[in-house]
Parts: structure tokens; C-alpha cells; sequence
């Protein structure tokens, strides 16, 4: 999970006993961007995987791991909050529903505890 901090997206949190791929800063960086300025992209390519602009916005390594980032944010009178992303491996045979009240809850909280920065956007 990477909250949003005044020097950038940190990497805060993680669950697992692998660390996180090398490149895995920059495809979040990436998304954040994308996410925040409403470009649009058809497909990014990094060494090993494959990204595609999809609902899920999913990428797919050559191990055959599908890697799901999400926004975290929330609506407030200044628009929309962004206060990091979490980033999912799972299992490409593996259905996903999106964890929306999650990422909401996760986000309200993070603001709320003033233990991270946060964009506004108009979204």
C-alpha cells in the first residue's frame, strides 16, 4: 500500500514474504498520474509486464501474476480526495470485485489521521 506523503507516494505498508518488484515505484507513480490528469493511454510496458488500460487498469507479468492497483480516495466538499493507492497480486484464474466502501473507509481514515498528504481533484 503507498500513501500519498509531501515527498510522494511511500511505500507504507505490505502483506506477504516477497518484496515488492523494482519496478513497481514507478507503474504506481504511473497510475496515480493517470488517474489524478485523466490521460488517456491504451498500453504501457514495463520489463516483464504488460499493462492495459482496462476498468481495472490490471497488469499481467510474465509469471502469470495479475497485479491490480486501486485508488484510494473519497469525495469531500473540495472534490475528490486521493490519498495513496493500494496495489493487489492475485491470481489470474481469480475473480475481482472492487472494494469500493473498502477503499472509501481506508482513505477517510488516512486523511482523517493526518498521517498523509492528499490531491483534490474535480472528479
Amino acid at each position: 500500500m503507498y500513501t500519498l506523503k509531501e515527498e510522494g507516494l511511500v511505500l507504507s505498508a505490505r502483506i506477504g514474504k516477497h518484496a515488492p518488484p523494482a519496478i513497481l515505484d514507478e507503474m504506481v507513480q504511473e497510475y496515480l498520474s493517470k488517474n489524478i490528469t485523466d490521460e488517456e493511454d491504451d498500453t504501457a510496458h514495463y520489463d516483464g509486464v504488460e499493462a492495459s488500460s482496462t476498468d481495472t487498469f490490471d497488469w499481467l507479468s510474465q509469471e502469470g501474476e495479475r497485479h491490480i492497483p486501486i485508488l484510494l480516495g473519497h469525495y469531500t466538499p473540495k472534490g475528490f480526495t486521493v490519498s495513496g493507492v493500494a496495489f493487489l497480486f492475485i491470481d489470474p484464474e481469480q475473480s475481482f470485485n472492487f472494494p469500493s466502501d473498502t477503499v472509501v473507509s481506508i482513505s477517510k481514515i488516512f486523511v482523517d489521521s493526518g498521517d498523509v498528504s492528499s490531491i483534490h481533484t474535480e472528479g
